[in-house]
């Protein structure tokens, strides 16, 4: 989305009681919710094309960043993204099992949320982590040149986008051209803004500002479920990277790896994404068979409070 449709958005949202950071992307169908977290920018637009590959009996919501309305202040620590979150979501869902997850920065939010869905007694069935790394998991090595490493970025956008041309239908080779002609435009514009100086809208500014420093000072405990990663086949060059991006010393259950066609931050968009709405799929059908043979709560979430 472009910087002004991100502000349209925002401007339709006109008093702080009206505005909630849970935000329905595809709520219809009777399946439990997967519920999908904001990355850096802290909107959940990301998530659309995985919406819709997950099918119509799969209601997906987004949690979007507080403050995006520029009415409140932004959450400033990640864990109190994760509280509010949270609480977001056991308002809509008051009991179990959740499913929840995120790309990239997002599923380290997710994890936090996770964390504390966990401490107030709720039972997380999934949690799913879409190339999503650990805090000090990513470790340049040894003697790779500033110059070569940006080298290697350069080469991996290139092959990213040649092997997404590749793997697209015939019929959707043309719209995929399209689709990145106009994000190449978009790109150029946001970059001529920078170049120019000209600021994002101030909310989003803040937003960003405050999820970025939440990021970088966040240091997470102990989760005690099962890590569910959904691994990008298409590793970064010039990383020593754990096979389980950092997260086998968190998870108390373990790590489970699947490895998704696709390089980082590709794999929610298409053509990527149809393999990993698939393995998604079967993760979430899995989990709730397994809490329905250990428990068998009653479901009702709270459709007023969407």
């Amino acid at each position: 989305p472009t910087v002004e449709e991100i502000a349209a958005i925002i401007r339709d949202e006109t008093s702080v009681e009206a505005w909630s950071a849970l935000v329905p992307i595809s709520p219809g169908g009777s399946r439990p919710p997967f519920y999908c977290v904001h990355a850096v920018g802290g909107n959940v637009l990301t998530y659309a094309d995985l919406a819709r590959r997950l099918g119509p009996d799969q209601p997906v919501y987004g949690l979007q960043a507080v403050g995006l309305d520029g009415l409140r202040p932004p959450d400033g620590t990640l864990e109190e993204m994760g509280r509010h979150y949270a609480d977001e979501i056991r308002r809509f869902q008051p009991e179990g099992p959740y499913a929840l997850g995120g790309t990239s920065a997002g599923g380290l939010i997710a994890y936090e949320v996770a964390r504390q869905l966990e401490a107030a007694g709720g039972r997380v069935a999934l949690l799913a982590l879409f190339d999503t790394y650990a805090p000090g998991s990513i470790r340049r090595r040894p003697g790779v040149s500033s110059f070569r490493f940006r080298m290697y970025r350069a080469v991996d956008r290139f092959l990213l986008h040649f092997e997404n041309f590749l793997a697209a239908e015939r019929l959707g080779k043309a719209t995929y051209i399209a689709v990145k002609s106009r994000r190449l435009g978009l790109e150029l514009r946001n970059r001529w803004r920078r170049f120019r100086h000209v600021p994002l809208p101030p909310a989003l500014q803040r937003v960003q500002n405050a999820v970025s420093g939440a990021l970088r000072s966040y240091v997470p405990g102990p989760f005690g479920g099962l890590v569910t990663l959904f691994r990008a086949n298409s590793r970064p060059r010039g990383y020593d990277l754990d096979p389980t991006l950092g997260w086998s010393r968190l998870a108390a259950r373990g790590v489970e790896v699947f490895d998704v066609p696709g390089y980082h931050g590709a794999l929610v968009y298409e053509p990527r994404v149809a393999a990993l709405a698939g393995k998604l799929r079967v993760c979430l059908q899995r989990a709730y068979a397994d809490e329905a043979s250990q428990t068998n709560p009653a479901f009702s979430p709270h459709a007023e409070s969407a």
